[in-house]
């Protein structure tokens, strides 16, 4: 028991839950539009997802204040690993894509400066992660213009409705001069921003020609994870349980389209 839980906090650790999600919501969005799902793509998020969370959660460690542990050494090989599969997968691609992939790398580049503002933070990460997971994707597949407006926007307040667990249990440990919606404005208002998200998420979704059921299964997690989220809850609430949401959401959504 004690080595799965230790396998699964090593998971959590080098980000594998992360580019997980990433994977998950990128294959959701060919799903949903009813496109073959590209899997090369797919797989270039999952691995870039990766590597960059381990770049902003261990550079520092590394470069700054040169700790280096075993499991540190393990992260740094994953992130490699990853680092490999990325420009595997990213030589396939065209070269439309390949440039779509490096502007939205810039944009992340910039994040350590927008992260000071409550708002900014969140809509910052909201539309960074659902360019690369719908836009992308999606034009990839010359899905209509106003489809991908659809889900550009559904995704947007999916994300932000789940950020803001991160940012309710980080709100004791996060640094003052980070300023995040938890920090400036309190838990509950934060959790109202999120319910409304939430809500916003299940609108969009009825506007479409044929929703789709899993829609409200996601919204009903989400305002779960956002009634149950505190300061002093576990790590794993977030970093596994809720990055496992897109899974729920995947799996659910190919459930439905089989059955119906």
């Amino acid at each position: 028991m004690k080595t799965i839980r230790n396998f699964i906090d090593f998971l959590v650790k080098c980000s594998f839950f992360v580019g997980l999600s990433f994977f998950c919501l990128v294959v959701i969005s060919f799903v949903a539009s009813q496109r073959t799902t590209n899997y090369n793509y797919a797989f270039a998020v999952f691995c870039g997802s990766i590597l960059t969370y381990n770049y902003f959660k261990y550079a520092d460690l590394v470069f700054y204040r040169k700790f280096i542990s075993q499991k540190l050494i393990a992260i740094t090989a994953v992130s490699v690993f990853a680092m490999l599969g990325f420009f595997y997968c990213y030589e396939k691609m065209s070269n439309v894509v390949k440039v779509e992939l490096l502007l939205c790398g810039f944009l992340v580049l910039l994040y350590p400066k927008l992260r000071k503002n409550a708002f900014t933070k969140i809509c910052f990460v909201a539309v960074c992660v659902a360019v690369v997971t719908v836009i992308i994707p999606l034009l990839l597949s010359k899905v209509a213009v106003n489809l991908i407006c659809i889900e550009f926007l559904q995704r947007l307040t999916y994300l932000c409705s789940a950020i803001i667990p991160f940012d309710i249990l980080d709100s004791t440990s996060d640094s003052l001069n980070v300023n995040t919606i938890v920090q400036k404005y309190g838990t509950q208002f934060s959790k109202n921003v999120g319910y409304f998200c939430a809500v916003l998420f299940v609108l969009l979704e009825l506007i479409k020609n044929n929703p789709s059921q899993s829609v409200f299964i996601v919204a009903m997690l989400l305002c779960v994870f956002l009634k149950y989220a505190k300061a002093n809850r576990s790590k794993l609430y977030t970093l596994l349980w809720l990055e496992s949401i897109p899974v729920v959401w995947l799996i659910v959504l190919l459930l439905f389209s089989s059955i119906f």
